[in-house]
C-alpha cells in the first residue's frame, strides 16, 4: 500500500512536538491539519485562539505559531509572485 504524502502544516506539527504523547496533547489541533485544515485561520486567530480552540498550552501555542506564521508569509509571498508573473518565473541562470 502506497504511503500518502502529509500535507506541510501536518509535518511542521509533527516537527514541533516530535513525541506521540506531546502530539496527543492536541487532538483537535491534529485532526484539523490531518483533514486538511489551513494554517492562515490558525495564524490569524493568534495565541488566544489556539489556546481558546484547540486547548494547548500558552507556550505551545506560541511555538506552533511561530512556525505556522513563517509558513503562511512564505505560502503568501509565492501567491503573490505567481500572481504577479501569471506563473512564469526566470529560470536561474537563464536570460
Amino acid at each position: 500500500m502506497a504511503k500518502t504524502r502529509k500535507r506541510p502544516a501536518e509535518q511542521m506539527y509533527e516537527q514541533l512536538f516530535p513525541t506521540r504523547a506531546r502530539r496527543k496533547k492536541y487532538p483537535g489541533l491534529q485532526a484539523y491539519l490531518s483533514q486538511g485544515g489551513s494554517i492562515f485561520p490558525l495564524v490569524e486567530n493568534g495565541i488566544p485562539g489556539l489556546v481558546k480552540d484547540y486547548q494547548m498550552s500558552r507556550e505551545d501555542a506560541q511555538a506552533f505559531l511561530r512556525q505556522a506564521s513563517s509558513m503562511a508569509i512564505y505560502v503568501r509571498r509565492r501567491f503573490i509572485e505567481h500572481t504577479l508573473t501569471g506563473g512564469q518565473q526566470e529560470k536561474p541562470g537563464k536570460r
